[in-house]
């Protein structure tokens, strides 16, 4: 009887040893396969941040010339409350000197590895006959990205007049000096397409056709606010 009693806590024991050994085992496979799929993640922000500005310059390339609009939506979130403004075109002048200001630009700073996170991870999972298997859990976003609509806007105009570029007046730039806030958010990315060294920044927000447009822009709200 004795023997038989040692011989079934030996199983157990043996038993137990083996569920340990597979879970230890499971969470070494799942801590590397995270590790991995994070790596990749980066990469892929990488990739998408790189190719992205690739574009914004090529695009630049292809420009012509350059107006400033108001493009009014149907609600609003994008524009539709606003009063219309007539679009401000630049001149030969004032579009070489736009062009001059955005050719200076600086890509977007990566986010930081920490901050980059893929919507699913594995985890090792416990079943109900005790063994250990590995899972994917979907990892819901920490909070609504909503995206940046721009109303009032830079248009750069092809030869053949037609929009090959669309820069935001109010978010889709800002000045090199405050890159390291995008480095840690993808809220705060929404909308913007580079940075520019400080100096050129300023001459942008003072472009004369901008300031032009922002002078129309606020005596028609004043006029709409009358009304």
């Amino acid at each position: 009887m004795y023997r038989a009693l040692a011989l079934i806590l030996a199983l157990t024991l043996t038993a137990c040893q083996t569920t340990q050994q597979r879970q230890k085992l499971l969470m070494e496979e799942v801590t590397q396969m995270n590790k991995e799929l994070t790596e990749r993640e980066y990469s892929s922000h990488t990739k998408q941040r790189d190719d992205d500005f690739g574009e914004f310059k090529r695009m630049l390339t292809k420009a012509r010339s350059g107006v400033i609009v108001r493009e009014r939506g149907d609600c609003c979130c994008t524009g539709a409350d606003l009063p219309p403004v007539k679009d401000e075109k630049l001149s030969k002048v004032e579009f070489d000197s736009m062009m001059s200001i955005l050719h200076q630009a600086l890509p977007i700073p990566l986010l930081k590895r920490e901050c980059v996170h893929s919507d699913y991870l594995y985890c090792a999972t416990r079943m109900k006959n005790g063994e250990w298997t590995t899972t994917i859990k979907h990892m819901p976003a920490n909070g609504i990205i909503k995206p940046y609509w721009p109303v009032d806007k830079l248009n750069l105009l092809d030869e053949k007049g037609e929009c090959v570029l669309s820069i935001g007046l109010y978010h889709a730039l800002d000045k090199d000096a405050n890159a390291e806030k995008y480095t840690e958010s993808l809220y705060d990315r929404s909308g913007l397409k580079a940075l520019l060294p400080d100096e050129a920044y300023e001459l942008f927000l003072k472009h004369p056709a901008r300031l032009r447009f922002e002078k129309a822009s606020e005596k028609a709200e004043r006029k709409a606010t009358r009304a």
